[in-house]
């Protein structure tokens, strides 16, 4: 048996408590063969969900863009993903709930498939140290591109979108990289592999507007705190020769929380004032330790 299933302990599946080890679904499902699955990354500090009703909002909403609806209503997973929590006795750790179509019929008209639903949750506290956070991660360009939003639903977080971001993670890191950035359709700084992505420019924080990128849930914590500390927001275009106009960068997401960028594309980014109060800002909003 995979040793990470051993260690995820019970889930939450169509209303079931099960152990993950039982948790099975069969080979001819359709949100295996066609990508007809959405889900959430969500993380639990100190036992508490961090921002959990926007996680589920986004989840219904992802789930309604691939069109599918869930048969539970938003109270009902809420209510799940804190038992979870509770029965697996978690504290620091990740939260994955995931809808996806059955295999009631394999083709790809199967309007009928039922939709399953299921919540795991497993021990993580972070998938960067507090040291690697501050002193930044390398990341290359990737060769695949973030697509037209007319050739795909972007808006909804689904499990055909993480194909080229995992081809382009793999790429990365085998060349020595700890991410990889991947533009848009017209050439432009998208996003990173499963992260949002800002630059820092005296007191402005520059990011990509939402036309090609998922506007991630700690890529809009970071908008309020931003606010908080009277730093402005500027959402635009952002082209990969305006980099070495910027003094810093970081990336943010669930998994990764806030990370300091220390290299993209061959340029080193030479600050950390910003970054730094952003990442503690936000570790403390986390832990509920905010002023």
């Amino acid at each position: 048996m995979n040793s990470f299933i051993k260690t995820v302990g019970k889930v939450w599946f169509d209303g079931q408590y099960l152990e993950a080890e039982d948790a099975n679904i069969p080979v001819l499902t359709h949100g295996l063969h066609y990508a007809s699955c959405v889900y959430e990354g969500e993380r639990s500090y100190r036992g508490k969900v961090f921002k959990i009703k926007e996680h589920i909002a986004r989840l219904f909403k992802s789930a309604e863009i691939m069109d599918m609806e869930i048969p539970y209503t938003s109270e009902e997973l809420e209510i799940a993903t804190k038992e979870v929590i509770a029965t697996n006795q978690l504290e620091d750790a990740y939260v994955r709930p995931v809808v996806w179509r059955g295999s009631d019929s394999i083709a790809t008209f199967a309007p009928d498939n039922k939709i399953h639903t299921a919540i795991c949750a497993w021990q993580w506290p972070s998938y960067y140290t507090k040291e690697k956070k501050l002193e930044g991660i390398r990341m290359c360009v990737a060769n695949w591109r973030r697509p037209d939003p007319q050739s795909a639903p972007i808006e909804a977080k689904a499990s055909g979108h993480y194909m080229i971001l995992t081809l382009s993670k793999h790429e990365a890191m085998r060349k020595g990289f700890d991410d990889a950035l991947l533009l848009d359709l017209n050439g432009a700084v998208a996003e990173a592999s499963s992260a949002n992505i800002f630059f820092c420019s005296g007191n402005e924080l520059h990011t990509p507007k939402t036309d090609n990128i998922l506007n991630g849930i700690t890529r809009q914590t970071v908008f309020e705190l931003a606010a908080k500390r009277q730093l402005k927001i500027v959402e635009r275009e952002i082209l990969l020769e305006e980099i070495s106009s910027f003094s810093e960068a970081f990336i943010t997401g669930t998994a990764c929380e806030v990370t300091a960028v220390r290299e993209l594309d061959g340029h080193v980014f030479t600050g950390s004032d910003v970054t730094r109060v952003i990442i503690d800002d936000y570790t403390a909003l986390c832990y509920g330790t905010e002023d």
